[in-house]
């Protein structure tokens, strides 16, 4: 995913969080969280939702990518945060 200002993605291996912080230091901790949280999760969600993607509902939830995503899912995902967070 492109760099998107005000989000930050954690990954490990197919797992993924897409997280609403000021910086993109990685983030180890809820109270890293916590600490730079740049926006409220819940508008975010709803924006992407009405794209036709569903996220966790919660920004404290993670995704899942399978063999099934393509690269081009992954990159409407990432041009609808973009709008998302824009």
């Amino acid at each position: 995913m492109s760099s998107i200002p005000g989000l930050t993605v954690q990954r490990v291996g197919s797992l993924f969080w897409p997280c609403l912080a000021a910086d993109a230091a990685p983030l180890r901790s809820l109270a890293d969280l916590k600490a730079r949280s740049a926006a409220p999760f819940g508008p975010v969600f709803h924006r992407v939702l009405d794209a036709g993607i569903y996220l966790a509902p919660s920004a404290f939830e993670v995704g899942f990518l399978s063999a099934a995503h393509t690269s081009a899912h992954v990159q409407q995902l990432a041009r609808v945060l973009r709008a998302a967070l824009g």
